[in-house]
């Protein structure tokens, strides 16, 4: 009897077990992954060569996490590729040379000159920027 008592507590027990590791199928609850989009612009009072260009989260004034950072081209392009949600940001320019097109003297950043040039705008997830 109490061998018959000790199978039927094992086969319950098994039963329990498979039943409760059937949970069905799962479903991923995790945020979709974000796709990378790319930010690229000009920089020019003529073109700025070798700025170095960072963007910024920008909200209610405040800087926060850097999204991206180069530098631009001898024409002033840049371009970077941004993995972020839509939100506003800061664009902001550091340093680099440009020929003046009234004098035609070479702009830098020395001799206590500073280059630097900012600009505000609004990011967009998943579109050209």
């Amino acid at each position: 009897m109490r061998i018959f008592s000790f199978l039927k507590l094992c086969a319950g027990l098994g039963l329990i077990l498979l039943i409760s590791s059937c949970g069905g199928e799962s479903k991923d609850t995790s945020p979709p992954k974000r796709e990378t989009t790319s930010v690229s612009g000009i920089l020019f009072d003529a073109p700025i060569a070798g700025a170095r260009v960072v963007l910024w989260e920008y909200a209610n004034g405040a800087i926060g996490k850097k999204l991206g950072e180069t530098r631009t081209s001898s024409k002033g392009d840049y371009s970077m590729e941004v993995n972020s949600g839509s939100m506003p940001v800061l664009l902001q320019a550091f340093g680099g040379a440009y020929t003046d097109p009234a004098t035609g003297e070479v702009v830098y950043e020395g001799d206590g000159k500073t280059l630097k040039f900012e600009s505000t705008a609004y990011f967009y997830e998943n579109k050209a920027n």
